[in-house]
């Protein structure tokens, strides 16, 4: 029994060799011709694919199995494409998908609010997701921007065990490749006054024969330790967090409306906009939610917010002479319909802001710094039966370097990793 279960763990995760050949494309609106951003690729009929990036690009390996197959590109609310790879050209092909529009009958919006229908879903989830574990893997990348430069591009590859809603067990993570950029911009912001103060720390640790304890100083790692790190796009499924926004108990801090519905994937959803009352966990939001009425599911949520400074984080800028504005945050939920149940497709995302050293005698210092986060699904199977082991699991809290478990000898070759035309990977 215990070969027969890792030999099948072994077929499981040993994806097949690519071909070598990679289908390239640029999407794009019919009407507009502007490049619509993380749009999902996916191979017809599999679970293999990727999403486009900001500029609306992607790039899809080949592998054997997927040879001669269609490759469907989906948008929220617009009509999906299905086009064959017969070809690999250097040049990106473009794909252009046309807006759609979707009338749902009258009666749809009279028996219930939105409110109403949010808690219908709730309710229904136990039947909408998947009744049984199962597994999948995972491929995340975050960028760490300041004024458009790199401070900061990883990527990795998560073996991954979801646990069936019914379950309070968390998911489960096992790393199983991990890279980060070499040599990435230095942090600029200050840099010339935590030069001098860096240097002055070296000399007296000189006089006294000490080593020099290294540390940041700039308030940035702060920043950091707050926005990046995989566990917060690891957290976001339905199936074990709600979004305060989706919680009856809440309902009173949100403003709803319906919105015109629209099609993804050929299916029809109802479209509900959300606006917060005031701050709600540390946000004021306001965003869409999807609902598919076929199967009472959540196919998709798209929000931003406006972030408020934890109290616990301003005692600490302000001891820098440091104000942060404009600091905003854009997440976004995707499923997918797969045999009856609804799985995790990708989620994204973004947070920004703007952080000012007031200086009295001299000019202030502004930099903008970015984070993206993007987690896209892939090679979900059915019923697992094993959990990950706990000495391999994820913690996010702990070093990602640290905690690689490349059990099954997988390659970067062999996942589709999303496209960055402004990045070269070392």
């Amino acid at each position: 029994m215990k070969k027969l279960t890792a030999l099948w763990t072994l077929v499981l995760f040993t994806l097949l060799e690519a071909n070598g050949q990679m289908v390239k494309g640029l999407v794009k609106d019919a009407e507009t011709r502007e490049p619509l951003p993380f749009a999902t690729i996916n191979f017809a009929g599999s679970y293999i694919g990727t999403v486009s990036n900001k500029d609306g690009y992607f790039e899809l390996n080949i592998p054997a199995s997927c040879v001669g197959k269609a490759v469907q590109i989906s948008y929220m609310g617009y009509a999906s494409v299905l086009i064959t790879p017969l070809s690999t050209d250097e040049e990106p092909k473009t794909i252009l998908l046309s807006p759609t529009t979707v009338t749902l009958a009258e009666l749809v919006f009279r028996p219930l609010s939105p409110e109403d229908y949010i808690r219908r879903v709730v309710k229904s989830m136990r039947k909408s997701l998947p009744k049984e574990p199962f597994y999948s893997m995972c491929y995340y990348r975050e960028k760490f921007l300041e004024n458009g430069g790199y401070l900061a591009f990883t990527e990795g590859v998560f073996k991954s065990y979801y646990t069936s809603y019914q379950d309070t067990i968390p998911n489960q993570y096992q790393l199983v490749l991990y890279e980060t950029a070499e040599n990435p911009q230095e942090v600029q912001f200050m840099k010339s006054t935590f030069d001098k103060k860096d240097d002055r720390r070296k000399r007296r640790a000189e006089k006294k024969g000490e080593e020099l304890e290294a540390g940041d100083e700039s308030g940035i790692g702060i920043i950091e330790g707050t926005f990046s790190g995989p566990d917060e796009i690891l957290s976001m499924d339905l199936s074990k967090k709600l979004e305060p926004f989706l919680d009856s108990a809440n309902f009173k801090k949100f403003k709803y409306q319906f919105d015109d519905p629209v099609t993804y994937q050929g299916r029809e959803l109802l479209v509900i906009s959300f606006q917060s009352r005031g701050i709600v966990d540390h946000l004021k939001t306001k965003g869409r939610i999807y609902i598919d009425l076929e199967s009472d599911a959540f196919a998709s949520i798209d929000y931003t917010g406006k972030f408020v400074i934890p109290f616990a984080i301003e005692p600490v800028l302000l001891a820098f002479g440091l104000t942060v504005s404009n600091p905003n945050i854009t997440k976004t939920l995707r499923y997918q319909y797969l045999n009856g149940a609804w799985y995790p497709e990708y989620f994204h995302i973004d947070v920004d802001l703007e952080l000012t050293k007031i200086h009295f005698f001299e000019k202030n210092e502004k930099s903008l710094f970015e984070i993206e986060q993007v987690l896209k699904v892939s090679d979900i199977r059915e019923n697992a039966e094993e959990q990950i082991p706990v000495s391999k699991r994820l913690d996010p809290k702990k070093n990602p370097e640290e905690q690689i478990f490349n059990d099954d000898n997988a390659r970067w070759a062999d996942f589709n990793r999303l496209a960055d035309e402004a990045f070269t990977r070392m």
